[in-house]
């Protein structure tokens, strides 16, 4: 059993007069297996009476006084029991959510080894690839298509590997080049693409400053140019 307690939404001005102070002792069920619960007892802090102390400028002495820092230090004791099951909660809350993504992550595995897709013979999977990645292969980083099918599984890798024509299209931009060291993903077109005719196409050529990286590009490219069948230099 859970007691509700109200808390001042956002748009307050953080007063603590905007709070709902509980009437009665809260108890939390924080484990149905074991029994496990929680009891706060803010219903014996003295909420409202201090509210209207403090509203009224009221100074304590003498024993009010004492009793004020009584209450005080009972604040604090319910103050620490709460953070301390806040951070217990915390923790097994951690837990949970990494055992539910490495549950997510096995349910994918699994629904990876019964796909049917499993079944297809080299030859009709590689038609598929060559569907997926001709002119699809964007190179400005990692994600592009040739490459995420390698990354599958052993097996499709080496059907990968093995299929220059996979490789022999792709599209880069000559700024993107320049900002950033992806002359090895080049020559890794450039190397698994041989023998085939290669088409490409270069985009943002114009009107950008040339750099040590983008004549290397240019430089790889030119020493294929023998296979060049379709070029677009934009």
């Amino acid at each position: 059993m859970i007691s509700t307690v109200t808390i001042p939404s956002d748009d307050l001005d953080g007063s603590v007069a905007q709070y709902t102070w509980p009437q009665e002792c809260i108890s939390m069920d924080l484990c149905v297996k074991c029994g496990d619960s929680l009891e706060l007892n803010l219903h014996q802090l003295r909420f409202s009476e201090s509210l209207s102390c403090a509203r009224a400028g009221h100074y304590s002495f003498g024993s009010e006084r004492a009793a004020y820092y009584k209450l005080l230090g009972d604040t604090q004791i319910e103050l620490d029991r709460c953070q301390k099951e806040i951070e217990r909660v915390e923790i097994l809350c951690n837990t949970l959510i990494a055992s539910k993504q490495l549950l997510q992550a096995n349910k994918r595995l699994i629904h990876s080894i019964l796909s049917p897709i499993h079944k297809l013979p080299l030859d009709i999977l590689g038609n598929i690839f060559e569907h997926v990645c001709y002119g699809s292969n964007y190179i400005s980083g990692f994600n592009v298509p040739t490459l995420k099918l390698s990354r599958v599984c052993h097996r499709w890798r080496r059907l990968v590997s093995s299929m220059p024509v996979l490789w022999s299209s792709f599209q880069f931009s000559e700024k993107e080049y320049a900002r950033h060291n992806l002359l090895p993903l080049l020559g890794l077109f450039l190397r698994r693409s041989h023998p085939c005719p290669i088409d490409f196409q270069l985009d943002d050529i114009n009107g950008y400053e040339s750099s040590s990286r983008s004549s290397k590009n240019m430089s790889s490219l030119l020493l294929h140019s023998d296979r060049w069948r379709h070029v677009e230099i934009r």
